[in-house]
């Protein structure tokens, strides 16, 4: 149990680190713009969530949540100024209310 609890927040370390890490990647070593950026890293945001989601580790969840949401805002602003990322964030907002609802509604029964 003591060794569950540091891997939580190891994995959360990581999946925060992905960020700069996965868009760095993409825009300097393949050569390509926000659109690939975006999608590595909110890709990989995915796969974390439902990981943690399925092994109960909250600390994940919240890296995760962050790291999809970030990149998300971050390419709508660059692609559509002001309007985009608040669009961009007006869904991710609803998208992950929605997770955390069915989430929460799991969990009790």
């Amino acid at each position: 149990p003591a060794d569950r609890d540091g891997l939580q927040y190891l994995l959360a370390l990581e999946v925060l680190g992905w960020i700069p890490l996965g868009m760095a990647t993409a825009r300097e070593s393949l050569n390509q713009g926000p659109g690939l950026a975006t999608l590595m890293v909110s890709g990989v945001a995915i796969a974390a969530y439902l990981y943690a989601d399925r092994s109960g580790y909250t600390p994940v969840l919240a890296a995760a949540a962050i790291a999809f949401v970030l990149p998300i805002w971050a390419w709508a602003v660059e692609a559509g100024g002001a309007t985009g990322g608040i669009a961009a964030l007006t869904l991710t907002a609803g998208v992950l209310f929605w997770a955390a609802g069915r989430r929460g509604s799991a969990a009790a029964t």
